[in-house]
């Protein structure tokens, strides 16, 4: 498939999935108490994220690749920093705008192109972060590429890449928060597929995009020559949903979560949300553009 065409049908399935986007995952920032496992999600990559910036946070200039609706760039906005949006989907840009105005939050420069060649100018960024962008490239090489290209010498690329994962990383949680799953658990496959057969993608209304299953190391592999250092990819994040109802991710999973992660800020550096293979729902790749010469 040429560019071009690629290009094209990926602009249709992301406006197909904004324009069918369920309500409750419209908007995931808040300022005040976190009520969905999905807010939650969102406020800890963002604080993983500032934290990983460092002293130059509040002052460096920032560019979301595949920003949809603008999650982290509200929380980063809401701190006064310098942001841009980049998206091929107008519709995405569309629920964002929305966001915006309804926290009273400024706009950042929306731009509308394909992350891969954005035809912004090098060295342009501080910071170019992405959250679920990559495993959506059959080729991710060329997005972070574009994105080292982006950012100044020392700046920070920050990833979080979330592929399809097997059910089987919630064991733990669900042996914590629903003990009785375990009788699903041990279940054999082929009861399973009696009682409730496995959903197709076509069973979610404009989510019909691709999901690669890159390993760790093959992000990494694909940073090589360019000029970067302290590359890295991370399992992440072993915070999973447990329950369907609102209620209990408010007033049981997410205190639970919340109260783990400050016990983990004693001992843990950042990203706090790194944690072993086996509990990862998520990897985080992360790199800082060198210093050497200027790669036009």
């Amino acid at each position: 498939m040429d560019s071009g065409r690629q290009t094209r049908g990926l602009t249709g399935s992301w406006d197909s999935f904004w324009d069918c986007l369920d309500v409750q995952m419209v908007s995931l920032y808040t300022r005040g108490r976190l009520r969905t496992i999905h807010q939650f999600w969102q406020r800890c990559y963002v604080e993983d994220l500032w934290a990983c910036m460092g002293t130059r946070a509040s002052e460096a200039s920032y560019l979301e690749l595949g920003a949809g609706r603008g999650t982290t760039s509200m929380y980063l906005t809401s701190n006064g920093c310098d942001v841009t949006m980049l998206d091929l989907s107008s519709a995405g840009f569309e629920v964002a705008k929305a966001n915006f105005a309804a926290e009273r939050l400024k706009l950042p420069a929306l731009v509308q192109a394909d992350a891969r060649h954005t035809d912004l100018p090098s060295e342009s960024f501080d910071c170019v972060f992405s959250i679920g962008l990559l495993e959506h490239f059959e080729d991710p090489g060329p997005v972070l590429a574009e994105a080292a290209r982006l950012l100044r010498p020392g700046g920070l690329h920050f990833a979080v890449i979330i592929p399809d994962r097997s059910d089987e990383i919630r064991r733990f949680a669900y042996t914590f928060f629903r003990p009785w799953s375990l009788a699903w658990a041990l279940m054999p496959d082929s009861l399973k597929r009696l009682i409730k057969p496995p959903r197709r993608s076509s069973d979610y209304a404009g989510r019909e995009l691709m999901r690669t299953a890159y390993r760790r190391a093959d992000y990494v592999k694909m940073l090589d020559g360019l000029d970067i250092t302290e590359a890295r990819c991370v399992p992440y994040n072993p915070y999973h949903s447990v329950y369907n109802t609102p209620f209990l991710e408010t007033y049981l999973t997410i205190p639970a979560y919340r109260f783990h992660r400050s016990i983990k800020r004693i001992w843990a550096a950042h990203p706090l949300l790194a944690t072993w293979p086996s509990l990862a729902s998520c990897d985080l790749l992360t790199f800082r553009k060198g210093y050497g010469r200027s790669r036009e």
